[in-house]
């Protein structure tokens, strides 16, 4: 049995190892037309930036190490020009000699990745993009050479803000240019503004609402007839699937021109499966489909696809993706999960989003910082996302929801999970399960919470009076949270009112709202996240 696999990296080594695996008596080879098999490219910003010091260190795995471990054939520099299905052949070109050759299989997978978006006006020897080796020896070579001192980076996603803190790293003056109104698209406006509000403070220079029309001589022109000159420019604007190949075979294409796959990573066409960033991909809590390129689905892909292709027993099935990505800038380390606020909408789905501002251990242990979280489910409390930014912990939080999410577990679940404790690692009641509190109070309706502020609404401030004069809501009312019972009294005449409780972060105009609640306040809410959210221009309406 032959197995012919296109494309290494995450998808294509991972396939051709588990096949390897599964079975000991096939041939397998694996056609790759760059130089590298298998490669870190999650590492790729920090070698730019001189954070990995040796550039060996990213090579995950090399031909030789493929050979003599699993004897599995690798062909670096040929590439697959042509899928003959009917024929069950491919056709080669060999890149270093030009000579054009054909490979009889039983079994294909198609790994061939996405390549990065770089449109045709975007024209200079000084702009990049970055997706594979090829690539970053280009950036660091010319960094190394020209020592540029301005860097502009398009793109506000993941690699865009990497590649900025390296370039700042590196002493450069950096822009970041994002065409929507936000970084971090898989984020929510108000959760992306925290990320903002930090970078810039790093004198990062953040421009939003404002797309380049074209690139030529060290100068990015706007679409608004404005331009600003750079020394080296980073286009990170996304990526689409390297799909041609697959479509001039026939095999049917899915959303986003990627390879339309079933569960078991099967194309459309017998005997030939995909797998990696080219391959279409599922929500794993819905199965509605989406395309999320993350090196964590193309290796579970993989290794799906390379047991399925060669093994005689029960299939193994891909069960889809959470979206979940993580990154850093300086100090801060945001991470989502699931599904965000804006695609809740999009779906038509009656959901819950409440807010939680903690630290990130016990406060009364040295070097706590702040940690956000926005939790989002439905009017079941079943858990559907969740975004977290911080300065510590990030990680480990988000990693709880993503399994939360995955496994069909509840508000009320988070609420009584059993977390690991100790002063320098958490607090009694870690911050995920508060947030399951919050979640699971307003799903039993336990309490009203809003993240807007509904017109005609009274709106109470239970903070002290110091931190009322450093900022608030107009027309709030004042009183703070330990005067409350002795001045309820002269708030009965806002007991049929529409309430607005609020502090600084949503704990203590909680209590208020349960308290109001229980003395015969009949329309009382709180507002999630409290002070601080609304700051973050997403509280009126």
């Amino acid at each position: 049995m032959r197995l012919l696999i296109i494309g290494g990296v995450a998808g294509g080594a991972s396939s051709a190892v588990k096949a390897r695996r599964t079975r000991e008596d096939i041939e397998i080879i694996i056609f790759e037309r760059n130089d590298y098999i298998s490669y870190a490219n999650c590492g790729m910003p920090y070698y730019v930036g001189n954070i990995i010091k040796d550039r060996d260190d990213l090579l995950v795995v090399t031909p030789q190490y493929l050979k003599k471990r699993f004897n599995i054939d690798v062909r670096t520099r040929n590439e697959v020009i042509k899928i003959k299905g009917d024929e069950k052949k491919i056709v080669v070109k060999d890149l270093v000699n030009s000579k054009i050759y054909d490979e009889k299989y039983d079994k294909l997978i198609i790994s061939t990745g996405a390549s990065p978006i770089l449109p045709p006006s975007f024209k200079g020897e000084n702009v990049f993009t970055l997706y594979n080796l090829e690539d970053m020896d280009k950036i660091k070579g010319f960094i190394e050479n020209n020592r540029p001192k301005k860097a502009l980076v398009l793109g506000g996603g993941f690699i865009g803000i990497e590649m900025a803190e390296n370039f700042q790293n590196l002493g450069m003056d950096v822009t970041i240019c994002e065409k929507a109104d936000q970084i971090l698209l898989p984020f929510d406006r108000e959760m992306a503004k925290i990320a903002e509000e930090y970078i810039e403070k790093t004198s990062v220079k953040i421009i939003k609402n404002k797309g380049v029309a074209k690139i030529e001589e060290g100068m990015a022109y706007f679409e608004d007839g404005t331009h600003l000159d750079f020394d080296i420019a980073l286009v990170s604007l996304g990526v689409k699937p390297n799909s041609g190949l697959a479509k001039d075979a026939g095999l049917d294409l899915g959303i986003r021109d990627t390879i339309k796959v079933n569960e078991y990573m099967e194309t459309s066409v017998k005997d030939i499966y995909a797998a990696g960033d080219v391959a279409e991909n599922f929500y794993a809590f819905d199965k509605s489909k989406t395309w999320i390129p993350l090196a964590g689905s193309a290796n579970k892909q993989g290794r799906i696809a390379g047991y399925n292709s060669v093994s005689s027993g029960e299939k193994k099935i891909y069960k889809g993706t959470l979206g979940t990505a993580i990154a850093k800038f300086g100090e801060i380390t945001f991470a989502c999960t699931g599904y965000n606020e804006k695609t809740l909408k999009e779906r038509g789905v009656d959901y819950i989003s409440c807010y939680l501002v903690s630290e990130s251990h016990a406060s009364y242990y040295p070097s706590s910082r702040e940690i956000y979280i926005k939790l989002l489910g439905d009017r079941d409390g079943k858990v559907l996302g969740a975004q977290v930014l911080g300065f510590d912990g990030v990680d480990k939080r988000v990693d709880v929801f993503a399994t939360a999410i995955y496994s069909g577990l509840t508000f009320e679940d988070l609420e009584s999970l059993d977390l690991a404790y100790a002063p320098p690692f958490s607090s009694a009641k870690d911050p995920v399960i508060v947030a399951g509190m919050i979640g699971n109070n307003i799903a039993r309706k336990e309490v009203s919470s809003v993240t807007s502020i509904p017109k005609n609404s009274v709106i109470l401030d239970v903070r002290t009076r110091k931190e009322n004069t450093k900022g608030s809501i107009e027309n709030a009312i004042n009183i703070p949270i330990d005067e409350i019972r002795e001045k309820a009294d002269e708030l009965n005449n806002l007991k049929d009112k529409k309430i607005i409780v609020h502090c600084a972060t949503g704990y203590r105009s909680y209590i208020v709202s349960k308290m109001l609640k229980n003395k015969g306040f009949r329309d009382v809410s709180n507002l999630s996240g409290g002070y601080f959210f609304y700051k973050k221009n997403i509280t009126s309406e």
